[in-house]
């Protein structure tokens, strides 16, 4: 009993301590900023905070930046930048806001949702080694996220990201009728991103349809590799992601960890 009203207590403590973010993420990646947005300009810097909610979290201060910049369209555009978690995981929701734009206006509403997943860093420490080594951020991603220049093919461009395109269909629509939705966007997709990766699939039940890296259909069966991930209970998600990232295997750089 004294030992667990020990941990308790250890658990408020550490719920009460804060860890604070003061590293300027606009000096550290300058040249990637530079790079990616062209001319930018700081519109606000704030002080942020996240209270922890359980116990044994941590409370957060950090810094929040909104820089504006314009694209090659001639918008202006505002890029949100948080310095408590890796810049990949803001430049990521960018780019999926600024794609997802782009690519409904080809689409239309079919879709359920729409949006750019990145294959190298599903489970793994990506995110901890590019944060770690921002200069490989750079030289990986310096095009994949150039914003300021981004157009419906530049993302797939020796890139490891694809495109997860989710459908939803009424319960009332034949098997037929919903193949028929489904080639009919994927045609469109094709012809405007002749070299998109990407995942076609029923948003509920996860009934995948198509598979495509750089344009082109692959088939998971056909793959040295399918047999061993069949017997391991693999997903064919994962499959297609390490097949994904074998064609892009600079973005590897989880070996340089630090441990």
């Amino acid at each position: 009993m004294k030992k667990l009203s020990a941990l308790f207590l250890v658990l408020i403590i550490l719920s009460g301590c804060t860890r604070e973010f003061t590293e300027d993420y606009t000096v550290k990646y300058k040249d990637f900023l530079d790079y990616t947005l062209g001319d930018w300009t700081v519109l606000n810097t704030s002080n942020e905070h996240n209270k922890a909610i359980a116990a044994g979290d941590y409370n957060e201060n950090f810094i929040a930046w909104e820089i504006a910049y314009e694209d090659n369209e001639g918008n202006k555009q505002i890029f949100h930048m948080e310095n408590d978690d890796p810049l990949l995981n803001s430049i990521g929701p960018h780019l999926n806001a600024l794609y997802t734009k782009k690519i409904r206006a080809i689409v239309g509403d079919s879709p359920e949702s729409i949006y750019l997943n990145n294959s190298n860093l599903s489970g793994s420490m990506m995110n901890i080694a590019y944060d770690e080594n921002p200069d490989k951020l750079f030289e990986n991603y310096k095009d994949i996220y150039k914003f300021k220049d981004i157009t419906l093919q530049s993302v797939f461009d020796n890139s490891p990201l694809y495109l997860i395109v989710n459908f939803d269909f009424p319960k009332a629509l034949t098997d037929g009728e919903e193949l028929k939705i489904v080639n009919e966007t994927k045609e469109k997709i094709l012809a405007s991103v002749p070299n998109v990766n990407m995942m076609i699939k029923r948003f509920e039940g996860g009934k995948v349809f198509d598979y495509y890296i750089n344009g082109e259909k692959i088939f998971l069966e056909e793959h040295a590799l399918y047999a061993e991930y069949e017997e391991k209970g693999i997903g064919d998600k994962y499959l297609f992601e390490e097949i994904l990232r074998n064609t892009v295997p600079h973005f590897d750089i989880e070996f340089l960890v630090e441990d």
